[in-house]
């Protein structure tokens, strides 16, 4: 069975949706549309974990690692976590921040009609 994978790019300093970008799961490659949206067709792996989502865009590049698909039908901690650069070198100080949320799920969320 195919699973279909929605993909929403957007600018990292101004949040704004990045259109024309390309995104790429398994052999499968994608361009987003004005919106930052693309959706594409994925295999069906046995249990849904690994794949690499790269996304694309003049000098940029993105990857999520482990990319899954699942439905959450309760209420989950989430958490993201960063540093302020991406390269320490030895004796420097290492400042990573990040938060962690309570993701409420009250219904089944939907994209927007014009994401599928």
């Amino acid at each position: 069975m195919d699973l279909i994978l929605t993909a929403w790019v957007t600018e990292l300093m101004t949040g704004a949706s990045v259109n024309q970008a390309t995104v790429s799961v398994f052999d499968k490659k994608q361009e987003t549309n004005q919106q930052g949206l693309c959706t594409i067709r994925t295999l069906n792996t046995e249990n849904n974990e690994g794949g690499i989502l790269v996304v694309e865009k003049d000098e940029d590049t993105c990857m999520v690692v482990n990319i899954y698909h699942h439905k959450s039908y309760f209420n989950v901690y989430v958490w993201h976590v960063f540093n302020d650069r991406g390269l320490y070198r030895p004796n420097e100080d290492v400042h990573i921040k990040g938060y962690v949320r309570l993701l409420k799920v009250e219904s089944e969320v939907k994209l927007p009609s014009y994401a599928q």
